[in-house]
């Protein structure tokens, strides 16, 4: 029989930011499958995040279509099986129909509160068996769903390389902050490199670009040397972010705690090497033998004293939750030997890109959102049959808010100016 799901995104699927790809990857990979039926929110007409990038061709213009030949959600709850929440833990109000909740912690614990917020679901998809640890110290139905980038946007093309630095480049993309590595990956950087050697690229979308900049300049003043930051605020479509990963030599993040692992994932199909912690999502997506792994140790973060860890600590300070702090002098040696060894480093990003292409697909988290849908039904949270074959939900690397209104933000990433000009320190 044809399961009767309806996405609830806040909508994420029409704007960039981390669940708005993971929204969409899902959405195009389950669209079609003869055993679900997708319902999505909000109506017909409602915008994308840049209609002015729909009439140049590609991908947006496409998933449109997609969307305007799927049913929306019309409100007659009875209509459906199940509703697949995606979306950060947040305050909402429980639908009248069971609900599997998709979302990530990146955490070793849960905090009160999102225990709280995601009381509310039925059952819980995350992406990693270490989120899922954590997850079923408080909940029963719990199952693991892979994600990945959107090879279709993100693939190698040598010549956007011209564009970026003349030098060998690192490039970082994702929020700039104390949970993100962001403080330890400027230091290493800086105490690391000289200016003539290499360029550290930094994509960092959020309102807080004067801090940004502000706290490079502190290290920079701090290392005493002179090396090259560039640091760049601007939202981007994934056509754009494909050419920023093109114009780098190498994908670095130092990130304390991550759910998700959307940029390594992009990167690598950009066929650009990867720096990452020995931890949480990174150490499951990317190969032991084709990534470049920086140590990292458990620390509480109810522990910490740094400000600008403080509104970390404010929301996750909580009994025996920890993150992953990044070895700085690891970080350091890492870095240079990845700068040293240009031979390994391609080869390792021609493996990364198999691995990213052909195993972790969109196509086959769909498959495991599917079968995890399926195995919720069996288990007696639905009234629905279906057929009684084992399905497996877990995935491992092989190699080693309120219901559904349009004002759900989902961590929405406001559009800037396209014309790529950033800042430079």
């Amino acid at each position: 029989m044809t399961i009767r799901v309806y996405i609830w995104d806040g909508m994420a699927h029409r704007r960039i930011g981390g669940y708005g790809s993971v929204s969409r990857g899902l959405i195009q990979s389950l669209a079609g499958r003869p055993d679900i039926s997708l319902f999505l929110q909000g109506s017909k007409d409602a915008p994308f995040w840049n209609e002015e990038a729909m009439a140049g061709g590609g991908y947006w213009p496409s998933f449109k279509q997609l969307c305007e030949a799927l049913p929306q959600f019309s409100g007659d709850w009875g209509a459906l099986d199940v509703v697949l929440r995606i979306g950060s833990p947040r305050e909402a109000r429980k639908p009248p129909v069971p609900m599997l909740w998709f979302t990530g912690n990146g955490l070793s614990d849960l905090t009160p509160d999102f225990v709280r917020f995601l009381s509310i679901a039925d059952g819980h998809i995350v992406s990693t068996e270490y989120d899922r640890l954590a997850f079923e110290r408080h909940f029963p139905n719990i199952y693991v769903a892979g994600q990945a980038g959107n090879a279709s946007v993100f693939r190698s093309v040598p010549s956007y390389r011209s564009e970026g630095p003349e030098n060998f480049t690192f490039f970082f993309v994702g929020s700039y902050g104390f949970r993100k590595g962001t403080d330890v990956l400027v230091r290493a950087f800086a105490e690391e490199f000289r200016r003539g050697e290499a360029t550290l690229v930094m994509h960092c979308v959020n309102e807080r670009a004067s801090f940004q900049y502000n706290h490079v300049m502190r290290v920079l003043s701090e290392v005493g040397g002179h090396a090259r930051v560039e640091m760049y605020h601007d939202a981007r479509s994934d056509a754009w972010m494909n050419r920023w990963y093109n114009r780098a030599d190498c994908f670095v993040t130092l990130s304390r705690g991550e759910s998700w692992c959307l940029p390594p994932c992009e990167a690598a199909l950009c066929q650009k090497p990867l720096i990452v912690p020995n931890a949480h999502s990174f150490g499951e997506y990317v190969p032991r033998d084709l990534g470049y792994f920086v140590r990292a140790s458990s620390r509480l973060i109810k522990d910490i004293d740094d400000p600008m860890a403080g509104s970390l600590v404010s929301k996750y300070g909580h009994g025996d939750v920890a993150l992953f702090e990044p070895d700085l002098g690891d970080a350091r040696a890492v870095m240079r030997h990845v700068f040293e060894a240009a031979d390994e480093r391609a080869e390792r990003a021609a493996g990364l890109f198999h691995h990213f292409s052909q195993i972790v697909t969109w196509s086959r988290a769909a498959d495991q959102v599917a079968d995890a849908i399926k195995s919720f039904m069996k288990v007696g949270q639905l009234k629905a049959t279906v057929p009684t074959e084992d399905v497996g939900v877990h995935f491992r690397s092989e190699r080693s808010s309120d219901v559904g209104g349009p004002s759900d933000d989902l961590e929405q990433v406001h559009p800037g100016d396209p014309s790529g000009v950033g800042s430079g320190a």
